[in-house]
Order: structure tokens, then C-alpha cells, then sequence
């Protein structure tokens, strides 16, 4: 997220216009692609092996 776009939210929001933000993680919103890019080159390739290896959430929710 380009670093004004949360201040611009908020003072749009100060000014009595609802605006909202959902930022995803680069884990968020590129797991499938990496998921299924193990399919793909595993397909043109039988002699190079690929794994998908995922990983936690970079941020916890308490």
C-alpha cells in the first residue's frame, strides 16, 4: 500500500464520507497463484522436482 493512501482514508473519513481498506499480504493474495504454479511446472517438467511450501500468517489476530 503506497504510505498515503490510510491518511487520505482517514481524513476522507473525518469529513463524513465512509471509506474503507482491506489490505492483503503478499502471502494472502498470492498463495493460490504460487499452489498452482507447482501444477503447471510440474507438468513441463518431469526431471526438475517442485514442491509448494507454505508458511504461517505473517500477522496474528488476538
Amino acid at each position: 500500500i503506497e504510505w498515503t493512501i490510510p491518511t487520505y482514508i482517514k481524513d476522507t473519513n473525518n469529513h463524513q464520507r465512509n471509506l474503507s481498506l482491506i489490505a492483503l499480504t503478499h502471502k494472502d493474495s498470492e498463495e493460490m497463484g504460487m499452489k498452482y504454479i507447482v501444477s503447471f511446472l510440474k507438468d513441463i517438467s518431469n526431471e526438475v522436482p517442485v514442491y509448494y511450501i507454505g508458511s504461517d500468517d505473517l500477522f496474528k489476530n488476538y
